[in-house]
């Protein structure tokens, strides 16, 4: 029997007992029981690992994420977990972004929303947005696609062209995704903005309003999903490579700070090019 600290013995009884019984402890018996107590610790989780973990989280989420209690919770730790990966290793994000293996348009719909997001933080980053807006930018571009992550990933495996029904379905997703969006409990003008005219191009020759002033936010959430989307390869046709996919985005930008910025995130040469 062990005494607590600044415990009081009362009386002669109970000094007996604890002479009989040893009132010490063997400090090396007593350290090898409390590990044998302790749970053992669980082995981190490698950054490349966590990549693919984020695929797989967004796979689960995104189906059904405007019906479930904790769907936009989950949404938002998401966009917190891409963010945190950028930070401990943006060259790494880099890789997984370019080297998709053909195999992986299997997720397509899913794998190319975490890797714009990846991006568009980037991008942002580069643009010296606020912690913030960048955060918004993530939540963005991982829900950009709601309402149609399924058909990108069916249409990026399929053999054959685009028919006219997958086209429609394209062609109204923004709004569609804007619809799960708010009924999820998403007010933000700025996000629920982004997703509306990701597909929209100053000018008015895009989609699905043909609106001609496009947000700065959906700018570049256009800009970063064209691009991976243009480096990524699917069923019937071959990505294109890193320098190719970045000058289309120069001549198309003609040189403005968005691509400019992009330019500067990805470098001449990324991790994963040769």
């Amino acid at each position: 029997m062990l005494l607590a600290q600044g415990h009081v013995i009362h009386n002669d009884t109970q000094l007996e007992t604890l002479l009989e019984r040893g009132m010490f402890v063997d400090m090396e018996e007593y350290k090898a029981v409390e590990a044998l107590q302790e749970p053992e610790a669980k082995p981190a989780i490698s950054l490349y690992n966590r990549w693919t973990l984020a695929i797989d989280a967004l796979e689960v989420i995104l189906p059904h994420f405007s019906d479930a209690p904790d769907g936009l919770d989950a949404i938002h730790a998401l966009a917190d977990e891409i963010l945190e990966l950028a930070n401990a290793d943006a060259d790494l994000g880099l890789f997984m972004a370019i080297r998709q293996d053909q195999a992986k348009h299997l997720r397509y719909g899913y794998s190319h929303a975490v890797h714009t997001a990846f991006l568009c933080g980037l991008m942002t980053q580069q643009l010296h947005w606020s912690s913030e807006r960048t955060r918004l930018i993530t939540l963005a571009a991982l829900t950009m696609n709601a309402s149609i992550a399924e058909l990108q990933t069916h249409m990026a495996a399929q053999d054959y062209p685009a028919l006219d029904r997958q086209r429609a379905q394209i062609r109204l997703h923004p709004e569609h995704s804007v619809a799960l969006l708010e009924k999820a409990g998403v007010a933000d003008s700025e996000w629920l903005t982004a997703v509306l005219q990701h597909h929209e191009q100053n000018g008015g020759t895009g989609y699905p309003k043909g609106i001609s002033t496009v947000s700065e936010a959906a700018q570049v959430l256009r800009m970063a999903d064209v691009f991976i989307a243009r480096i990524t390869p699917r069923q019937l046709r071959q990505s294109l490579s890193i320098q190719d996919a970045a000058r289309c985005m120069f001549k198309e930008d003609k040189g403005g700070p968005l691509s400019m910025a992009a330019i500067k995130v990805l470098g001449i040469y990324p991790p994963g090019t040769s």
